[in-house]
């Protein structure tokens, strides 16, 4: 029960304290001066307001509370330039990064247009290369036009070298009195020969020398 009573009193006292007038406007002036050193800014100002309602024609409590004022407008003002410039840095440094994000954003889709644009140059490539090889390959199908007519050229001046000599063979075998079927029974009877001749040459056996004798 003491303690409440106690921080009741005091609280009382300090009122009634606040509520007196100063003695003397000096009083006042230390008092105000103290609390504005103290950086006590509000108590400052109601403590000169006090005083000036006793005292409204002093000069010093009046001067110390235009100071104190001013002082507390320019505060203020430096507080919200302080808080401008704050809030311009933030705003820059926002910007600088939108700048920076966008700029990164653009080197992304010229990579992405770069790319793309390399693979389209290689598909065009690849087909070209696909183009000339199917065309290379439908050239040798076809074959060289030239090479064709000197092919079909060289089969004709075999044909006509044919048809030349077949009437020398043909006066040859009249010269000879033998007919072209003789003559073809001739070659056969000839080429069979030939064959069992081969044929005896392969199945003779390979003597070997005896080693007891000499080779002489």
């Amino acid at each position: 029960m003491k303690r409440p009573i106690l921080i009741f009193l005091i609280i009382l006292i300090g009122y009634t304290i606040q509520a007196q007038s100063f003695e003397s406007p000096q009083l006042a002036f230390n008092k105000a001066a103290n609390e504005y050193i103290f950086d006590q800014v509000d108590q400052a100002v109601k403590t000169l307001n006090v005083a000036l309602k006793d005292y409204p024609s002093d000069k010093k409590l009046r001067d110390l509370l235009d100071k104190i004022m001013k002082d507390r407008k320019q505060q203020e003002q430096q507080q919200q330039q302080q808080n401008q410039e704050k809030q311009d840095q933030e705003n820059k440094e926002k910007q600088n990064q939108q700048n920076q994000e966008q700029q990164q954003q653009q080197q992304k889709e010229e990579q992405q247009q770069q790319e793309q644009s390399s693979e389209q140059k290689e598909e065009q490539n690849d087909e070209k290369q696909q183009q000339s090889a199917d065309e290379n390959q439908e050239e040798k199908k076809e074959g060289d036009p030239s090479q064709q007519q000197q092919v079909e050229q060289s089969e004709e001046n075999d044909e006509n070298k044919d048809n030349n000599e077949m009437p020398q063979i043909q006066q040859n075998l009249e010269d000879l009195n033998i007919s072209p079927e003789k003559a073809r029974m001739i070659l056969e009877a000839m080429k069979n020969n030939e064959v069992q001749y081969i044929q005896q040459m392969q199945r003779k056996p390979t003597k070997r020398p005896d080693s007891d004798k000499p080779d002489w």
